[in-house]
């Protein structure tokens, strides 16, 4: 079994890079269902831009002790609507999984 986690992002806009350093970060919640925490995000439930955080993750993580993260859906803030839009995993974030939990 595995479990859906919704985590806002922020990076440091001065940098040139998003590898580092990640400046906050916060998991709104977890769904059962993958379709629940799209909808979470699409809908924008809860805030999870909070005028602060321009990136969100949805991590499909395994149960368990260091569970695998099976899969990874990306979205940015899309500042002249005002909502979140499916993108690309930023190539400097390759290799990074897990925000979730840490």
């Amino acid at each position: 079994m595995n479990v859906a986690f919704v985590t806002s992002l922020r990076f440091d806009s001065s940098s040139d890079s998003l590898k580092l350093p990640l400046v906050d970060s916060r998991t709104f919640g977890y769904f059962v269902r993958l379709e629940d925490a799209v909808e979470s995000v699409n809908k924008n439930i809860g805030d999870l831009r909070e005028c602060l955080y321009d990136y969100v993750v949805i991590e499909q993580i395994n149960q368990g002790i260091h569970g695998e993260t099976e899969k990874e859906l990306w979205f940015g803030w899309n500042y002249e609507l005002n909502c979140w839009f499916p993108r690309p995993k930023p190539s400097e974030l390759v290799g990074i999984v897990n925000f979730a939990l840490g």
